[in-house]
């Protein structure tokens, strides 16, 4: 299925998969922090939170920018096509 034939079941699923992966590991590590008295082992998963956090962080803005540049290419199309309609009218 191309990307303009996403449905939006599709587009849900995918949206909870990106999210909840980087939250699993977040919250893996974070269970280990709390089972560990390791200093190592606490700095490694610490690192490991940050990271995800990142990585989820980017990911949330790369959709909010996706779907502002969908939602301006659709006003664009709608103005258009008003201007369009404006023209051809008696």
């Amino acid at each position: 299925m191309s990307s303009g034939d996403t449905q939006p079941a599709d587009l849900i699923s995918d949206l909870a998969h990106e999210l909840r992966t980087p939250i699993s590991a977040i919250a893996g590590f974070a269970e280990l922090l709390q089972a560990r008295d390791d200093d190592r082992l606490r700095h490694e998963a610490a690192d490991q939170i940050l990271a995800g956090s990142s990585r989820l962080s980017r990911f949330v803005d790369e959709l909010v920018a996706t779907f502002e540049a969908d939602h301006e290419l659709a006003v664009r199309f709608t103005q258009a096509r008003a201007r369009t309609v404006q023209r051809g009218s008696p």
